[in-house]
């Protein structure tokens, strides 16, 4: 169930806008440079009970004021506003440096640290913390503000309070741009959490706002109880642009948690809410290096919103209600003319929404994308079971449309070179410099074999999952809902030199070259004494001591899936020969089919009627009676290990190992 929620923020005043914050301009304890100053500390700063610790203003058009703080800067204060560092340009260059960390505690607006420069302001803004900020407060707690200014921090970013943001940044101002870096993890801790919020204002931001996280983004509600209407419990990224560029940055894993409330991974909202606003232009470019993992939905977004909107998650889109919920907070009755009109609108859903991701995991519906229940308006004349549809049909539309799948090869040690080609052999698309998929294209696995190696098996996924082969003998796949391609193969190397040997039935063949690999899969923890499959590995040990560079393995077990795995391991590490006995026939069957490039041997005669696996049978006198089919490494390796006399492994009508010695 799609927990139905609404946005409501709670947003800072805007110090340019707004200017009322006062700052501690004669307090010993505060750090103050104004317009022509430079300052520094080498030592902390400790402030209690004022709005500030630490500031760098400027007034002028030419002029220059600078902190640099060589310590800790912590400011508490019981009662109002606190802002423990920032530089605040209304004309002129601000800039505010501190080599240590940044505490903050505040009842209200409580800011670890601020660069904020006016809409016209023809200077900058700048703060650079060398360790981390962290923030608490009794209501809102910010740990970065960056409006039109430039905030950098080498390490963490906290905050923790009843509304609580880690990275707040807006642009307002055409010669501006409003920059975040966080080269460590962004965190945010409260009822109402959000851990990047970025904002670029309508008509005035042509530059608009740039954020760089290094190591994850985490919000978490602390919310208790039933939420209410209006509560949107957590958010790991929020993009509201009314014209102008967004851009985010972030390496690692975006995490929202929400036990008891509403969660989404990343809102782009867009904020456009009335018709005259449909015109503007704007981007947002949002790359996650990482997965996105929310207690609730992973991506909601105004898909009606003229913005244009990429998204790049690198790994997996993992949220419990939906990955994609889908809406148009524009959507109402009165932008409707008539029924008839409503194809024709939801005809561009998603349109200007365009995701790239790994994988996304599908919902308890099966679902990758749906249309929010709180989005869609039935509007007069249509039936409830109607609209419905019309949701569901568009969501399917974004599915197979606005979503690229990245198609990840995993390289082979050795053996050849593998890489992806559409249905046509040519090159797959690209987004965001990886090569592409959509839902239901066909991706065929192209393989160049190094000199002296041969295919064993190709895969998809990381449980390795055979790929199709078609009527060209091209290994494939077709992309399903939700993607997680993840192709791979196995190479085995081909003996390339043979030594001529006489059989006992006087023929001269030649035998297995030297590097021959042959494996033994019993049905049990090992051979046992005077059974076929006792006699054929001390045969195989026999051809090891004559030839020290073959190699011999036998792998037992009784569980199923460890047989599975015993198979596994031999196909990974090349081997060019598996035997098996009788008992595991229908396994065998199974395994041959599935790595049809693989050499098998049943022993005991229970033909599972395949063409790639021999069949071994014998009459009394330990001769072979049957072998099929006529393979030659399959004859070569038989030749080798069932020449039992000319082994010395049968004497008089009995097995030579038929007792303990």
């Amino acid at each position: 169930m799609i927990v139905a929620v609404t946005m409501v923020f709670a947003m800072a005043p805007l110090l340019p806008m707004n200017a009322q914050m006062a700052f501690a301009e004669d307090d010993t304890n505060a750090v103050v440079a104004e317009t022509g100053e430079s300052k520094t500390v080498n030592d902390n700063v400790s402030v209690q009970n004022e709005p500030t610790a630490v500031t760098a203003r400027t007034q002028s058009d030419s002029g220059k004021a600078s902190v640099t703080v060589n310590g800790n800067v912590t400011l508490k204060n019981g009662e109002g506003n606190a802002t423990a560092v920032v530089a605040d340009s209304h004309n002129g260059n601000a800039s505010a440096t501190v080599n240590g960390d940044v505490n903050a505690q505040g009842e209200y607006y409580t800011y670890g640290a601020v660069a904020n420069a006016d809409y016209e302001a023809t200077g900058s803004a700048d703060v650079t913390v060398g360790g981390t900020v962290t923030v608490k407060a009794e209501y809102d707690a910010y740990g970065v503000g960056a409006y039109n200014g430039t905030v950098t921090v080498d390490k963490d970013v906290s905050a923790e309070g009843y509304y609580a943001t880690g990275v707040e940044a807006e642009g307002y101002g055409s010669d501006h741009i409003a920059s975040a870096t966080i080269k460590g993890t962004v965190s945010a801790t409260g009822e109402r959490a959000t851990g990047v919020l970025m904002q670029s204002i309508i008509g005035i931001a042509d530059e608009g706002v740039s954020v760089t996280i290094g190591k994850g983004v985490t919000a978490t509600s602390t919310r208790t109880g039933d939420s209410n209407y209006f509560a949107n419990d957590a958010y790991g990224v929020i993009i509201q642009n009314e014209g102008g560029n967004i851009q985010a940055d972030i390496t690692g894993d975006v995490t929202v948690k929400a036990p008891t409330g509403n969660a989404v991974g990343m809102d782009i909202a867009g904020g456009v809410m009335n018709e005259w606003l449909s015109d503007i232009e704007g981007t947002n470019t949002i790359q996650i290096h990482g997965s996105v993992i929310s207690d609730g939905v992973g991506i909601r977004a105004d898909v009606q919103d003229p913005v244009k909107t990429d998204i790049l998650i690198e790994d997996v889109l993992d949220a419990k209600d939906v990955g994609v919920l889908l809406g148009d907070m524009r959507y109402n009755e009165l932008m409707i003319d008539s029924v008839s009109d409503i194809p024709a609108k939801q005809s561009s859903t998603g349109g200007n929404l365009n995701l790239t991701v790994w994988k996304v995991n599908l919902n308890a519906n099966g679902n990758v994308a749906e249309m929010g229940p709180d989005f869609f308006v039935q509007p007069m004349g249509m039936r409830a079971a109607e609209a419905g549809d019309l949701g569901r049909s568009a969501a399917r539309d974004f599915e197979k449309n606005n979503i690229m799948y990245i198609v990840r090869i995993e390289q082979p040690a050795k053996g050849g070179k593998l890489s992806a080609t559409d249905a046509n052999g040519n090159a797959l698309a690209k987004s965001f410099g990886y090569d592409v998929a959509k839902e239901g294209n066909k991706v065929l696995l192209k393989i160049e074999k190094q000199k002296g190696f041969e295919l064993v098996a190709a895969y998809n996924g990381k449980d390795r999952v055979p790929l199709l082969k078609d009527a060209d003998g091209n290994y494939y796949l077709v992309v399903p809902k939700g993607g997680g391609i993840y192709l791979s193969a196995v190479f085995k190397e081909v003996p390339v030199q043979q030594k001529e040997r006489t059989s006992s039935n006087g023929n001269t063949v030649a035998a297995p070259a030297g590097g021959f690999k042959a494996g033994l899969v019993l049905n049990g923890e090992e051979a046992e004494k005077g059974g076929t499959e006792d006699l054929f590995w001390k045969n195989m040990q026999l051809m090891a001591k004559a030839d020290p560079t073959c190699t011999m393995t036998c792998l037992g077990s009784k569980d199923a899936e460890a047989q599975k795995e015993n198979f596994e391991k031999l196909y990974e590490e090349g081997y060019d020969l598996i035997l098996c006995t009788n008992d595991m026939a229908d396994l065998v069957k199974e395994e041959a089919e599935n790595h049809p490039d693989q050499h098998f041997v049943m022993i005991g005669g229970k033909d599972p009627q395949l063409d790639d696996v021999a069949n071994v049978i014998f009459t009394d006198g330990g001769k072979v009676m049957k072998k099929t089919p006529n393979d030659r490494q399959v004859d070569l390796a038989l030749t080798e290990m069932c020449d039992m006399e000319k082994a010395g492994l049968f004497e008089g009508g009995q097995y030579k190992y038929d007792t303990e010695d």
